[in-house]
């Protein structure tokens, strides 16, 4: 991929994005990161070696729509996940991360609203915003983030992880000195 970090303007996000058996979701899920309102973004695919089923079909198509800025990366075994998450984040160039599921869709303004949120704090390492849940047959909600106590952190995660990875951008070094997702089977599954 030939972009370039440009430190003078808006700041590189990478997104990365696991895939196993989701051709019937993904080409939605990029389009929403084609929309998104920040213009410097990055696309890595990491197909975790999942059947024939169109998505790499699907991200060839979104790679011509955006030059230089979709890269797909195939698992050669079934790794996981967390694997998976990590392949992608351990080829980004970004100066943030957000990792996104291909069955899930962002806003046109998701990665603006999360960047602004850092703003020149540099003690600030990860930004999570709200969720729309939908279910078929079920009214649509919005995840129970706003008014969270931090007091309660981090047994509440215990109960109910309402921080969803989709919804979450991250510093890109920080990503990296944690040493990125667990891959312990007990763990990702």
């Amino acid at each position: 991929m030939a972009l370039e970090k440009d430190t003078g303007k808006a700041p590189l996000v990478s997104v990365v994005m696991p895939t196993y058996r989701m051709g019937a979701f993904i080409a939605d899920a990029l389009r929403s990161v084609g929309e998104q309102t920040h213009p410097v973004w990055e696309v890595l695919v990491v197909d975790d070696h999942g059947p024939d089923d169109g998505t790499h079909e699907h991200v060839r198509s979104f790679a011509a729509q955006f030059p230089d800025r979709v890269e797909l990366i195939v698992h050669t075994e079934n790794k996981g996940v967390s694997a998976a998450r990590n392949t992608g984040a351990q080829q980004a160039r970004g100066e943030y991360l957000a990792f996104f599921d291909p069955d899930d869709l962002w806003l046109p303004d998701h990665l603006s609203k999360l960047l602004s949120k850092f703003g020149t704090a540099e003690t600030v390492d990860a930004v999570a915003g709200p969720v729309m849940i939908v279910r078929e047959g079920v009214a649509p909600r919005v995840s129970a983030m706003q008014g969270w106590p931090q007091r309660y952190f981090p047994p509440t995660l215990a109960l109910s992880n309402f921080i969803q990875p989709s919804a979450t951008l991250l510093r890109a070094d920080a990503f990296r000195r944690v040493g990125g997702f667990d891959t312990a089977p007990l763990i990702q599954r």
